[in-house]
C-alpha cells in the first residue's frame, strides 16, 4: 500500500528553496523509484527515471516492455509545507507529458492536496 508518511519525511529532505517535493514509484506494492526535487528536475521525473533503472535488477521485471513497465506503475507526489503540512502536489503539465509518454496511466497517480488529502489523478 501507499506509505505517505515515507513521502512526507522524504519531501522534507528537500533541498529546494521553494518548495519540498517528493515523488514515490511503486511496481506490484513495492517503492522502485524514490526521489525530491531539484533545482533543475521535478520529483516525479527523477522518481521514475531511478524506477526505471531499478527496473533491471528485479526478477521478472528487466525483461517485461516498457509499455507493460509504465502501464503497472503507480506513482505518489507528495509536497509539504516548511511546517510539514501536506499542500498541492499535482504534476505540471510538462511531468503529466512526461508520464503519459511512459505509458503511465492518470489512474496511477496519486498526488497530495491542500485539503490535506491524496487524490487520483483524473
Amino acid at each position: 500500500m501507499i506509505d505517505v508518511n515515507l513521502a512526507i519525511q522524504f519531501a522534507g529532505r528537500s533541498l529546494h528553496h521553494r518548495s519540498k517535493h517528493a515523488a514515490i514509484v511503486f511496481y506490484n506494492g513495492e517503492i522502485i523509484g524514490i526521489a525530491n526535487n531539484t533545482k533543475r528536475y521535478h520529483a516525479e521525473e527523477r522518481a521514475y527515471v531511478q524506477a526505471y533503472i531499478n527496473k533491471k535488477f528485479i526478477p521478472n521485471l528487466e525483461s517485461i516492455s516498457s509499455y507493460q513497465f509504465g502501464r503497472n506503475l503507480i506513482l505518489i507526489s507528495i509536497a509539504i509545507t516548511k511546517s510539514g503540512r501536506l499542500k498541492l502536489a499535482k504534476p505540471c503539465p510538462e511531468c503529466q507529458k512526461y508520464l503519459t509518454a511512459r505509458d503511465i496511466l492518470n489512474k496511477n497517480i496519486y498526488y497530495s492536496t491542500n485539503a490535506q488529502t491524496i487524490v487520483r489523478m483524473k
